[in-house]
């Protein structure tokens, strides 16, 4: 059930579960839905005529376009326009985890989500060991922070591009 909602006949409906009825009345325990709470589900519901995998994967873009701007402190010769920009390019993974998590839960039918999910989960977390480690390597090799920097922006770009050709619609299993 999304957002911890219970089943209830005849209240409201998931946008991306329509034939899944919840309750979100105000005092149920769990009154707002995932899909109510969530600052970028309430940003997505600015592209109205988009469908919400659409917009889902539009966000996720956008965010990762955001955290791209890690990538600029390497040119940069100041340690305080370095630090906003390593700041400012989290706000944007904040906004692209929060809809590419919520884009699986869409795009995949309900008896695999939490297997897709946590395949996802994996991989992020096998990421996470890996950055420092490669990070570490590449300061090591070139004395500075710019080659992480850049190969940030280098694995973004290449999300942003899985996310634009490889992720859509109609290859969703139903």
């Amino acid at each position: 059930m999304a957002g911890g909602c219970a089943p209830h006949p005849g209240r409201h409906h998931c946008l991306h579960r329509p034939h899944q009825p919840i309750s979100c009345a105000p005092g149920y325990p769990g009154e707002l839905s995932a899909h109510r709470s969530s600052v970028g589900d309430l940003a997505i519901r600015l592209f109205l005529g988009l469908y919400l995998a659409a917009k889902r994967k539009a966000f996720t873009i956008a965010g990762f376009v955001l955290a791209f701007s890690a990538a600029f402190g390497a040119f940069s010769h100041s340690t305080a326009v370095t630090l906003f920009l390593a700041v400012f390019s989290l706000s944007g993974l904040g906004l692209a985890t929060a809809n590419y998590w919520a884009l699986t839960q869409t795009l995949t039918p309900r008896s695999a989500s939490a297997r897709v999910a946590g395949i996802q989960n994996t991989a992020a977390n096998i990421a996470g060991i890996a950055a420092p480690w490669i990070t570490g390597l590449l300061v090591q090799k070139t004395g500075s922070f710019n080659a992480p920097l850049v190969a940030v922006g280098f694995w973004l770009l290449v999300g942003i591009g899985c996310y634009l050709f490889l992720v859509r619609e109609r290859y969703a299993m139903r």
